[in-house]
């Protein structure tokens, strides 16, 4: 959807507009107030309509990210991989989902050989030893 809206501005040869987020606070008030009005009526349409679908789409990601957390809250699996930096919710679930039950890992090294986690950590146990 974001490259819909950066294809529209490239072909109507609109430049300028924030240089970091396009679709943040300040870009969204530079395309509403520079970009729009630079553009032809049924892309303008395009533009809008497009920002709407962004706008839901925002919305039902959160929606679902509650959903996520709230049942990662509600496991301790889930719960102890977050405290692990670097592993954030989507971390935590997406473990939990490949793992499934620890118990049916006979030792910590094949769990971790299943998850491909062991070369990470051999290649970090040997910096720390240099």
């Amino acid at each position: 959807l974001k490259n819909r809206i950066h294809a529209i501005l490239h072909r109507n040869l609109v430049q300028g507009g924030p240089r970091s987020d396009m679709f943040g606070k300040t870009g969204r008030e530079w395309l509403l107030r520079c970009a729009l009005p630079a553009l032809p009526p049924h892309e303008q349409e395009i533009v809008q309509m497009t920002l709407r679908e962004l706008d839901l789409l925002d919305q039902e990601l959160s929606a679902a990210e509650r959903a996520l957390a709230t049942g990662a809250v509600a496991r301790d699996d889930a719960r102890r991989l977050m405290s692990i930096p670097g592993d954030d919710l989507p971390v935590a679930i997406t473990l939990v989902a490949t793992i499934g039950e620890v118990q049916r890992f006979r030792s910590p090294t094949k769990l971790v050989g299943y998850i491909g986690r062991l070369a990470l950590l051999n290649l970090a146990s040997y910096l720390l030893r240099r």
